[in-house]
């Protein structure tokens, strides 16, 4: 597997622990919901490369964990 890494850490790695797995899509959903106090870096967050921070990168998280796709949408236009 390949994973980008960005100024803010890994590609997809919103929780910043070093990893992209469903605590990571988790997060984007719950800041999404409003119950996160916190800001996500868009440079790990928008895995969509739309410039912004959506339940679609969420979802493009969750078909990565699970070998849907290998890349993020975000890597082919880089």
């Amino acid at each position: 597997t390949l994973n980008l890494t960005v100024g803010d850490g890994l590609l997809g790695d919103v929780n910043g622990d070093g990893k992209v797995d469903q605590a990571d899509a988790q997060m984007i959903l719950d800041y999404e919901a409003k119950r996160l106090d916190t800001e996500l870096s868009l440079k790990a967050a928008d895995v969509s490369g739309d410039g912004n921070i959506t339940v679609a990168d969420a979802q493009i998280i969750c078909q990565y964990i699970l070998h849907n796709i290998t890349e993020f949408p975000v890597e082919k236009n880089s």
